[in-house]
């Protein structure tokens, strides 16, 4: 299903300009509160010390 179409006439456009940053320094901001609200899940042991995963990001896709 399709929307219909609409201009845009704010915002910033993607990959020009300020728009690659702007998304790192709200994605770091996501991270930083998920850290802080967001119980680790423990998936397992590496030297004796607890490995806990409360979010992942990679370069290509944020899960």
């Amino acid at each position: 299903m399709m929307s219909e179409k609409f201009a845009t006439t704010e915002g910033v456009r993607e990959g020009r300009g300020p728009g690659p940053l702007l998304f790192i320094v709200f994605t770091d901001y996501l991270i930083r509160q998920s850290r802080q609200r967001i119980k680790p899940i423990l998936v397992g042991y590496r030297k004796l010390q607890k490995v806990e995963l409360a979010e992942c990001a990679f370069a290509d896709d944020l899960v």
